[in-house]
């Protein structure tokens, strides 16, 4: 950044009332150098943040897009450096870290704070975006550090807003993560400065098999398995929660009412998914005496293929339930589910990628 700019900036923010000329003024701050973080803090940021922030849920969607922009100047900064890397890289990638704290703790208080809304949590989502983006290029830069998101964050997503776009975008960016780490630790870069401790893979982790326990093993809340952290919930809270859902009409299992089939956002497209299935056994000249009125289960399959319907088999539902989305764009989840449970790795699924 220039320094008059600089100048400007610095003169500027005390008087700015945070909301005239913001997204000149936010262009021009996106160019800040890469400055030990607790200077720069006291100098501009905590200036932006007391003119902006206002105890509304736009001023701090506001604050983390300029933050999301900020961060991505900052990726640009660290990708040209010269690798092996100058001394003092090590004090850009601490104030990096130290700025994806920050903002990262502003995305979970925009999701904690305010009441969710679909443009809050795209704000959310495009700011993990553009981390992960960040992240993914610790398999050959040694100047940079894998940073994870919140847990809280994490959980927050998939059930606060529960809309396909989201939690496929969720999905997506988990599975970046996973295949970055995978790749660094197997084969860190030359040169890399970097080790990560098991606990802190094995929690990132925790994250992707809470996931797969809700979407695809119905097995929603398990705290047994290998790092699964049971979505944070307490076990005590469990047991009146399924009496509660034992107790409607029709009842439902906890372990599967996030599944494939039950999930608030995938029930519709899991529908229509069998109903494909049989339209196309149909137009092969297959007799098809009932259909299927969802959800479904693997019981409900059996029952169906007993019932003249069509036959096809518990694996071959959910795999196709994912071919359906990633013909339609919408691919996060089977890309999730594909680079982690191991019964999908060579898939035609995973094949298809």
């Amino acid at each position: 950044m220039p320094k008059a700019v600089s100048s400007f900036l610095l003169a500027l923010l005390p008087q700015w009332d945070g909301k005239d000329n913001r997204d000149t003024i936010f262009s021009l701050l996106a160019y800040l150098p890469i400055d030990p973080f607790e200077e720069l803090q006291n100098s501009i940021l905590e200036k932006i943040e007391f003119a902006v922030l206002d105890n509304t849920v736009e001023s701090a969607a506001a604050l983390l897009e300029y933050y999301t922009s900020l961060v991505s100047h900052w990726t640009i900064i660290l990708l040209s450096l010269p690798d092996p890397h100058p001394p003092g890289i090590v004090d850009l990638m601490k104030s990096f870290a130290a700025l994806v704290d920050h903002s990262s703790l502003l995305s979970l208080s925009l999701l904690s704070s305010y009441t969710p809304t679909q443009s809050t949590i795209s704000t959310v989502l495009s700011y993990h975006e553009t981390l992960v983006h960040t992240i993914s290029h610790a398999v050959t830069h040694t100047q940079i550090r894998i940073l994870t998101p919140y847990a809280e964050t994490v959980y927050l997503l998939v059930f606060l807003n529960p809309t396909l776009n989201t939690l496929s975008r969720l999905c997506s960016i988990l599975a970046t993560y996973k295949r970055t780490f995978e790749a660094a630790m197997s084969k860190p870069p030359p040169g890399s400065r970097y080790e990560y401790a098991r606990g802190y893979v094995n929690r990132f982790n925790g994250f992707l098999m809470d996931i797969c326990n809700l979407l695809w093993r119905s097995r929603a809340f398990n705290g047994s398995d290998t790092n699964a952290l049971g979505c944070l919930l307490p076990p005590a809270i469990l047991p009146p929660i399924a009496a509660y859902l034992d107790m409607l009409t029709p009842p439902y299992a906890l372990q599967a009412v996030f599944s494939l089939s039950h999930n608030l956002s995938m029930s519709g497209p899991s529908t229509a998914a069998i109903r494909d299935l049989e339209e196309k056994a149909v137009t092969d000249g297959r007799v098809v005496r009932t259909r299927h009125i969802g959800p479904v289960t693997q019981r409900s399959l059996e029952a169906l293929a007993m019932d003249g319907g069509i036959k096809v088999s518990w694996a071959d539902y959910r795999l196709e339930v994912l071919k359906w989305l990633d013909e339609r764009g919408v691919g996060g989840i089977g890309d999730l589910m594909s680079c982690t449970m191991k019964q999908l790795m060579g898939t035609k699924m995973n094949a298809a990628r």
